[in-house]
């Protein structure tokens, strides 16, 4: 999809790690999506194999760096789920 047939578009991959396994979905959303946007499109594609992810109560951060759900990501970041 071209930037004129659905608006602009970014890239990111949200992330969260237990010590047995590693979670990862990367995603396409719109230009103006915050990480609460990005949070909530990886649970979707996570299904029942994300129903031990605290999604509504972790922490989150960009890179290490902790940031708040209504802040905006930049295009290839990696959204994280802290434990």
């Amino acid at each position: 999809m071209s930037a004129l047939e659905g608006g602009a578009r970014k890239r990111c991959t949200v992330v969260y790690a237990l010590r047995e396994r590693q979670f990862e979905w990367p995603l396409e959303l719109p230009a103006q999506a915050c990480i609460d946007e990005a949070l909530a499109a990886a649970r979707r594609l996570a299904g029942a194999s994300g129903a031990q992810i605290p999604w509504d109560s972790a922490a989150v951060g960009v890179f290490g760096v902790q940031c708040r759900r209504a802040d905006l990501f930049a295009d290839g970041d990696r959204i994280e789920l802290y434990r």
